[in-house]
């Protein structure tokens, strides 16, 4: 059990910390993410991801038998983000999505296989006590 629980832990943190790179990746003029690439983000956008990565980094640390709730919860906003971005935006343009977050179709399907793969990840319960103990096995 303790190994399914450390590949659970290494992979929210490795999830983690790739969302905090994307919303600091946005800082530098880039053509693949920001406001002139193709993935299209405002400064609301990059807080998402930013705030994305830090909670994901705080359950992985903190709560790790949150782990795969939280995995399914993330993975169902980013769904329907992806949804909400496609009825607002449609599928090639840029535009804001519910009046205030910066997305182009490109980030609609991307939050869509990203949605799907995070609810996929949390599918797997993890039944192990949520103890400092059990942090330092890992």
């Amino acid at each position: 059990m303790l190994e399914d629980n450390k590949k659970n832990v290494i992979l929210t943190i490795i999830l983690g910390t790739i969302f905090i790179l994307i919303a600091f990746l946005t800082i530098i003029p880039n053509s693949i993410i920001g406001k002139y690439g193709f993935f299209y983000t405002d400064f609301v956008h990059d807080m998402i991801h930013f705030l994305t990565g830090v909670i994901l980094l705080y359950i992985a640390f903190k709560k790790n038998h949150w782990i795969p709730k939280t995995l399914r919860i993330s993975g169902m906003f980013y769904i329907a983000l992806a949804i909400i971005g496609a009825i607002s935006i449609g599928a090639v343009s840029i535009g804001k999505v519910m009046g205030f977050i910066g997305m182009s179709g490109a980030d609609n399907i991307l939050h869509l296989v990203l949605g799907l793969i995070l609810v996929f990840l949390g599918t797997k319960e993890i039944s192990m006590p949520d103890t400092e103990e059990n942090m330092e096995n890992i």
